[in-house]
């Protein structure tokens, strides 16, 4: 096609003159390329050299893709030359995410090693030509005679073997990952960059390949090739083999066999997963799986051997390669041996048997300088072709010899013996004795560690010494975290150096196109809002419990026999460990839930001095403005509703360990049917087992555990679930625990809590998470375990809409509708994966597609009018988050919602594994649960205050004025600007949305209600916002509505929608009604709240809910004077009263009830429901 510059428009040919704007000039000639259906809009193979796509993992990566700077990779070179030029070899590197942190902690650590072992090799190297043996040996010696380079180098071998005396087991294990670690080196892919190959410093040949061999005498000739230049060539294809890992290794068979995640070298991070094994022959057999093989000839002729014959401009390139084949296989070469490939089990691999590959022990490594490039796919090779003709497949190009650029970092680094960069994480997320020990490495003079990755963690509280330079990840949210950090460095030693990394979003752009933004910006004083109902209750039991406790004491000012009792209750309802509520003094597992109404006695019985102790605490200062939640008769309640609320602590204990029971005897009949478990039903039997000893109290979490939580004291539990304060233990509901990999420093278990809005979105099958240089993916799911929600909830999901609404029946939103089981989201395993590894671009992280609606249930509340547009203010609003599966299964030819989970074991896959992994998955778990699997999403209930902005246009305007009043109550109110949080419902059977504005703390902070109250002022700074914007943007920009935080709607944010809609309904609320509480439908209510079905009805229902009724009992029969009728909807007056209001639907039209004459005539008629209160 061709196009106009000007305007775009396309046309069938060239053109003088554009049939669509009239501009003169030449045309631009696209072409259209064919794409496949699974990978819309992206290139199935180069267009240059034909190269194909390939998946890696779940990731679909483009032969030809735009080039641009990696952030992995970008702040390691930062941070190594920080410290390379630091007189006090000390960084901080801050990020603004744990996953983020995690990661680039990883990947640092893995990429400074790989370097400096390369670094190693290469010095080695210099003046010799060693065999893989040979220079195993002498990286041994050196790595021996220096412990701590071997500790920074090789922390896998400390880990599985640590070092004692003259060696033993600790140097053959080192000798084993050395050699690895050459054998990866040598087998770096062809499209790889880094690796001395690819840098043009290694140089590799075989022994018996000569040019002074007859074979090559004979072919020099009958080809004119020169005899250096041809037997150049055959070790180019000796290259290519290598390199795709056609390599057999007689002292680990690395490349000889199939290795599965278990595998003790993959744990202990001696090497990566790498694919199927792969060997070489000369012409397939039909038996032959082409996974395991490369031929050399195919009956179809196309094979990189042919075009490499055909380049070289052999008459018959199937003779040459034949010879060339029983040539390199003869007795006298033998560089191609016969190759085993073996699975996992030690058997042969099906389909792969004849084959060979290239004899590590013909190699020898050399030093080189300077490559030979491609000039058309820029390939680069140590060697000199045939005719300069470049090897790669479907490419036509030829070779160019290439000096090193001088300006090459990596060489640059390699000759210039930089200082090893030796980072750590440092998040919450690692436990506690290792980041106390870090810390104080850090401060000191070790050199095991001198980089923290780091997150909020060290932005104040923590002395880290003497620092001359800080590193941003990214542009920090605000002010005030820039100049924390900034705060770090140049205290004790000089001044420091702070530099920031940008990242190509729209925070960090706008902050890099203008720093003084940042650097000039307002930084605000921090605040605490204290009007929160369950902090409160938290603090109320403390202190009840507090006094309990004085009174029983000997000498209180109870007498000695009641103390006794109180001492006697005490220790009898909250035992030292939580065994005590779930087990019999003979550790037997209770039959029945233990009772703590002995407490509420108690308690009944004191009541008066535990009031007055209760009152004299909050009476210490709470501010005026905060009594409501501190006044006498809601203490009294939360005093009173202490036993109840630990007697739903003890049940949701139960539940979990008769959870793990039910699993342990369902797994043992598995086991007995089948005659062994798998091994995933073997490790969900052994993380069940040690659930339950932990409970017991036969296994304790060591001090130096992540995130401090104890699950077998008493107090730390009831803290950790909400009972009590637990300071540094609050940081989530969801508990996910992964299990670290054998000879890993710190505990054996992790234990990563999550709150459930955020574990919605991480602890998802296919996600992976970074911990502790680490991956985990979410694998096995304890539905049943958390709050007792093992129920399976129906909803129909528009993706088009982004909307979500539970359903009893087909979709009936649209033809874009769905329908998707979904369970509550629950406590987690997770499954080790593999260390984080350099190899790994970017941080994967699943995209899911996240929709919310709200629930049929609130705390009541008022309705305004903003200008004739609804504004409702209510209390304990119940919305539900579904996330309804990963984009790119939903984005597919065909969509895949939801996630393959049996809900009988719980365990998973992703939804991107392959087909066959998903069927043989789908197929075991039919046979052994007895059930199928099924697809489904995941779940999490919000209670809060919230505003809600009904029936906006569409996204942008929702988003656009909710942020653009956030903000504004920010500058007007005590708050921060993320103290309340936006929410916007779309509906999947209409185009509009709602907006909602809602108060994340739990309980209430009396936000809402400041905001309505000031409601003018806060509309009148909003618009002073979105009007003034310092640089007009076009739309949004950090000046006016876009911040850090709500990056993932910066696309929705315009601020001239916001201005146009407060400009069009001013600055006023006027109350319209008070909004009655809706309860939660009682069980007649739910067997008789019909559903709609025709569009009048429809609108009535959506009008009566949009007007902030509940839904009330629809198809309910009434008994009428002389037969029943039937009102369109049924309310409830009271719970406790009998008293009904029916409301009937009639038509409109001008034969019905449109007409004057008949509607008198029909309202006589219409039967009386016989019912006294109607």
């Amino acid at each position: 096609l061709h196009f106009c510059r000007a305007c775009g428009a396309a046309h069938p040919g060239p053109f003088g003159r554009c049939l669509g704007c009239g501009r003169e000039g030449p045309s631009v000639e696209l072409y259209a390329i064919r794409g496949k259906a699974d990978n819309p809009g992206r290139l199935t193979s180069c267009l240059c050299c034909g190269s194909t796509a390939r998946t890696l993992g779940t990731r679909y990566r483009e032969p030809a893709r735009p080039v641009r700077a990696t952030n992995v990779s970008d702040v390691h070179v930062l941070a190594q030359d920080m410290i390379h030029h630091a007189e006090r070899r000390r960084l901080l590197v801050f990020a603004d995410n744990r996953q983020d942190a995690a990661f680039q902690a990883g990947w640092m650590s893995d990429h400074a090693r790989r370097f400096r072992l390369r670094a190693l090799m290469y010095e080695q190297l210099q003046g010799d030509t060693l065999s893989v043996g040979d220079l195993t040996s002498r990286l041994c010696a050196v790595l021996d005679a220096d412990d701590t380079l071997s500790r920074a180098l090789i922390p896998e071998v400390w880990k599985v073997q640590r070092k004692e005396g003259g060696g033993g087991q600790h140097a053959e294990e080192r000798k084993i990952f050395l050699r690895l670690q050459i054998l990866r080196e040598v087998t770096t892919s062809p499209r790889q960059a880094l690796g001395l190959e690819p840098w043009g410093r290694l140089k590799v040949s075989y022994t018996t390949l000569s040019p002074s061999s007859g074979f090559i005498q004979t072919k020099s000739a009958e080809l004119g090739i020169p005899a250096e230049d041809l037997c150049e060539g055959i070790a180019a294809i000796l290259d290519y083999l290598r390199r795709n890992r056609v390599l057999y290794d007689h002292d680990t068979r690395v490349f000889s066999t199939l290795f599965q995640d278990g595998h003790e070298w993959i744990q202990s991070g001696y090497i990566p997963q790498f694919h199927s094994p792969v060997g070489t022959k000369f012409r397939r057999e039909p038996s032959d799986k082409g996974t395991y093989s490369k031929q050399w000839v195919s009956e179809g002729g196309g094979t990189v051997m042919r075009q490499i014959a055909r380049k070289w401009g052999c008459p018959d390139g199937a003779k040459f390669l034949e010879s060339l084949w029983e040539y390199l296989r003869a007795e006298g070469s033998r560089i191609l041996i016969p190759a085993e490939l073996k699975g996992h089990r030690g058997t042969n691999l099906s389909g792969s048997s004849g084959l060979y590959q290239v004899d590590v022990d013909q190699i020898r490594l050399s030093c080189n300088h300077g490559a030979y490039r491609c000039r058309t796919c820029r390939r680069r090779s140590p060697r000199r072709t045939p005719h300069l003709k470049c090897l790669a497949w479907q490419c036509s190009g030829e070779l160019e010899y290439q000096r090193e650029d001088p300006e090459d970092y990596n060489l640059q680094l390699l000759d210039g013996r930089y200082d090893m960069i030796r980072p750590a994480e440092h998040t919450a997320m690692v436990p506690n004795s290792t980041r106390e020990r870090l810390e104080i490495e850090f401060k000191g003079d070790s050199e095991r560690v001198n980089c923290l990755v780091c997150t909020q963690t060290l932005e104040m509280g923590v002395d880290i010494g003497a620092l001359d330079a800080i590193l941003m990840r990214n542009v920090p949210p605000l002010p005030a975290n820039y100049w924390q950090r900034a705060g770090r460095a140049g205290r004790r030693h000089r001044m420091a150096v702070d530099l920031t990394y940008c990242r190509p979003t729209s925070h960090d752009r706008a902050y890099f196109a203008e720093p003084l933004k940042m650097l000039e910006g307002r930084v605000d004083p921090p605040s605490f809002n204290l009007r929160n109902e369950l902090l409160v209750a938290k603090h109320v039991h403390a202190t009840v419990l507090t006094r309990l406790h004085q009174l029983a004491r000997p000498g209180g000012p109870l007498g000695p026999d009641e103390a006794e009792r109180i001492a006697d209750t005490l220790k009898e309802v909250i035992p030292t460990e939580i065994k005590g509520w779930l087990f019999n003094a003979d550790g037997t597992v209770r039959d029945d839930a233990f009772d703590v109404s002995a407490l509420g006695r108690l308690i009944q019985r004191h009541i008066h001095d535990l009031e007055t102790h209760v009152r004299a605490v909050f009476r210490q200062g709470w501010p005026e403005a905060d009594a409501d939640v501190t006044r006498d008769s809601e203490l009294h309640r939360l005093i009173l509703a202490l036993s109840d609320e630990l007697q739903g602590i003890v049940a949701r204990l139960r539940r979990r360990l008769r959870w793990a029971q039910t699993q342990l005897k369902r797994l043992h009949e598995v086991e007995q049917r089948l005659g062994a478990l798998s091994k995933e039903d073997e490790y969900q039997r052994r993380r069940c087992s040690e659930m339950i000893r932990r409970m017991k109290g036969d296994a304790r979490r060591r001090t130096s555990e992540a995130e401090g939580y104890d699950d077998t004291y008493t107090f730390g539990v009831l803290a950790a679930e909400g009972f009590l304060p637990g300071y540094g233990l609050e940081s989530g509901s969801i508990m996910a625990t992964a299990e670290m990999p054998f000879g890993s420093d710190g505990p054996r278990e992790l234990f990563l809590p999550r709150p459930p809005s955020v574990a919605l979105r991480e602890y998802v099958p296919g996600n992976l998470i970074y911990s502790n240089g680490q991956r985990f993916v979410a694998r096995i799911f304890r539905q049943s375990a958390e709050e007792g929600r093992s129920e399976v909830i129906n909803f129909e999901v528009s993706s088009e809409r982004e909307a979500v609404k539970e359903s009893t029946g087909p979709a009936m939103g649209g033809l874009g509708s769905s329908m998707l089981p979904a369970i509550s989201v629950c406590d987690v395993d997770l499954v080790h994966r593999s260390h984080i590894s350099d190899e790994e671009d970017t941080r994967f992280q699943l995209g899911v597609a996240t929709y919310g609606h709200e629930l049929d249930q609130h705390g009541g509340g008022q309705a305004y009018k903003w200008g004739g547009h609804a504004f409702h203010h209510r209390r304990a609003v119940r919305m539900r988050l579904v996330n309804a599966g990963a984009t790119a299964a939903m984005n597919r030819a065909t969509p895949i919602l939801g996630y393959p989970l049996c809900l009988v074991c719980g365990q998973s896959r992703s939804p991107l594994s392959s087909d066959a992994e998903l069927d043989r998955f789908r197929s075991e778990h039919k046979e052994r649960c007895g059930r199928s699997v099924q697809s489904v999403g995941f779940y999490s209930d919000v209670i809060a205050d919230a505003i809600t902005l009904p029936r906006c246009n569409d996204r942008t305007q929702a988003y656009s004025v909710l942020e653009a009043l956030r903000m504004a109550a920010a500058s007007i109110l005590d708050m921060h600007i993320e103290d309340l949080q936006v929410l916007v419902i779309g509906h999947v059977d209409r185009d509009t949305v709602d907006g909602v504005l809602w108060d994340p703390m739990p309980g209430g902070s009396g936000l809402l209600d400041q905001l309505c109250q000031r409601f003018e002022e806060v509309v009148q700074a909003a618009a002073r916002i979105i009007d003034l914007c310092p640089q007009s943007c076009p739309n949004s920009c950090v000046d006016c509505l876009q911040t850090f935080r709500n990056a993932f709607y910066h696309r929705h944010l315009d601020r001239h929608v916001a201005s146009e809609f407060l400009a069009g309904h001013g600055s006023r609320l006027e109350a319209d009604h008070a909004i009655p509480e809706r309860a939660p439908r009682t069980v007649e209510e739910a067997a008789t709240s019909g559903i709609a079905v025709n569009e009048a009805e429809r609108m009535l229902q959506r009008l009566l809910l949009a007007a902030g009724f509940p839904a009330g009992i629809r198809d309910r029969q009434l008994p009428a004077s002389n037969k029943t009728t039937t009102p369109d909807v049924v309310y409830r007056v009271d719970e406790e009263d009998d008293a009904l209001v029916c409301i009937y639907l009639d038509g409109l039209s001008r034969g019905i009830h449109g007409s004057g004459r008949r509607t008198g005539l029909h309202l006589p008629r219409r039967p009386e429901p016989r019912h006294p209160r109607v």
